[in-house]
């Protein structure tokens, strides 16, 4: 039975992928989505060239996840709402990733959407998108990076600042779960759409990935490429919380 249920959620992983990857070559067509913007999201200008060549060098150390109650994340969610930023993200995410509110599938057609019009320069149509994912799933990267650029573009400065400030907390709270180098230093997602926002911000160009398990834990294995140095890079995700939700779905 674990065997049959390992064999849909790889399926379920990988549609999932399948359509989120769509997506990201909509956004790799506009300038100011590329490598440079992403990285200076987190590390800021001068220290690209440490992020794409020493993965590890630029990473926060390691934050065990925390217990949380069945409605810390209605708190944690409240307070980031009205623009504290002294939450733990990661906390947050976890919280996300315990509550009921919960789907390890995500909502792929509407982001499409919100790619889509944002490319078209229909800034207004790509924030009304973001904001329907994000009513579903607060802690959705995406879709606080697509409503930064939106508003930016719209030169609404109070709200651009204020989603671009979630994006880069939430993108840490993944940084600082480990370097991605290894199974036992994997970073922790709660989805696989931030395997493949950290490529982003990692300046890498996604290549095969892989589902693996070993000693009760799951595995996404992503093989990239840096496309300065054309060097390979094989990156590791723990991918335990949206695979033991996709358990759950399919052993009821």
């Amino acid at each position: 039975m674990r065997t049959l249920l390992r064999c849909f959620g790889i399926a379920a992983i990988l549609l999932v992928t399948a359509f989120l990857l769509a997506p990201f070559q909509l956004i790799l067509t506009e300038a100011h989505l590329l490598r440079p913007p992403a990285i200076q999201l987190l590390f800021g200008a001068g220290r690209t060239d440490q992020v794409g060549t020493g993965l590890a060098a630029t990473l926060l150390p390691a934050v065990p996840p925390q217990e949380v109650s069945a409605d810390r994340y209605k708190n944690l969610l409240e307070r980031v709402k009205k623009g504290d930023t002294s939450v733990d993200f990661l906390e947050l995410r976890h919280a996300y990733a315990d509550s009921p509110e919960y789907s390890s599938i995500e909502d792929s057609d509407e982001s499409t959407k919100m790619f889509e019009a944002f490319n078209r320069k229909d800034y207004a149509e790509a924030l009304a998108h973001a904001q329907k994912i994000l009513d579903k799933n607060y802690v959705d990267i995406d879709a606080h990076h697509m409503s930064f650029l939106a508003y930016r573009e719209m030169h609404d400065a109070e709200h651009a600042q204020f989603h671009q400030n979630i994006a880069r907390n939430l993108i840490k709270s993944i940084l600082s779960t480990g370097d991605g180098k290894s199974q036992k230093t994997a970073f922790e997602v709660i989805a696989t759409s931030e395997e493949y926002v950290i490529l982003k911000v990692l300046g890498l160009q996604p290549g095969s990935q892989s589902l693996m398990g070993e000693n009760g834990h799951d595995y996404d294995r992503l093989e990239a490429v840096d496309p300065e140095t054309h060097l390979k890079v094989t990156l590791y995700f723990n991918v335990d919380r949206p695979m033991g939700h996709l358990h759950k779905i399919f052993s009821k």
